[in-house]
């Protein structure tokens, strides 16, 4: 005779099994929803601003890039690096730095009081200290990449000498190109090796 499942009535199971980590959004104290929002706000802000930095890097081939790779990508141009003339004389990478750690601190501190108290306090700390990380690590990167500034400067001034070489031998030749035309390409490479001298005093 083959064996027959037995299925318990409803009455005789046993009561609810389980155990939840951690209560619903609707089962929380407002003290602790308020926390929560606060912990999702300063996220929000702090992932913005970094997502802000990307876009702007992006625009001076992601100089973080250069870092990450070991200087195996594109050479981070002078200008994200170039200081302004105002009352805030900071460069581009110098002004994301700043604001990115000052940021980074306002939101711990803020993660750190609104969650004071509660339930999750840690969990709520440690998602905005990833969110700090991500965005201060961000700014590091850029600026820590203005090392090579210099050999995009000696890689571009060799460009512009074989090219100003090239039209003056064609110049000679043929009178392919005038002497205006020259005399400016001339310009450019003093220019830029003006610019390197300058540089790489400062970085000395």
């Amino acid at each position: 005779m083959p064996a027959k499942l037995l299925i318990p009535e409803q009455s005789r199971l046993p009561l609810e099994v389980g155990y939840r980590f951690r209560p619903r959004y609707e089962e929380r104290t407002p003290r602790e929803r308020e926390a929560l929002m606060n912990v999702v706000l300063i996220g929000t802000t702090l992932w913005g601003l970094f997502w802000f930095q990307f876009c702007i890097s992006a625009c001076y081939q992601i100089p973080a890039f250069y870092s990450f790779s070991g200087g195996n990508w594109y050479h981070p141009p002078i200008d994200y690096y170039t200081e302004n003339s105002g009352p805030f004389p900071w460069s581009l990478a110098g002004t994301f730095l700043f604001l990115s750690f000052f940021a980074s601190a306002l939101g711990l501190s803020g993660a750190w009081l609104c969650s004071s108290g509660v339930n999750g306090k840690w969990r709520m700390r440690f998602s905005v200290l990833i969110f700090s990380s991500i965005l201060c690590g961000w700014s590091v990167s850029c600026y820590t990449a203005r090392v090579g500034v210099a050999d995009g400067l000696k890689a571009q001034i060799e460009r512009e000498r074989t090219f100003w070489q090239h039209n003056a031998i064609y110049n000679y030749k043929d009178c392919w190109v005038d002497d205006y035309q020259l005399g400016r390409q001339r310009a450019e490479i003093e220019r830029l090796e003006g610019m390197l001298e300058k540089w790489e005093a400062e970085l000395r």
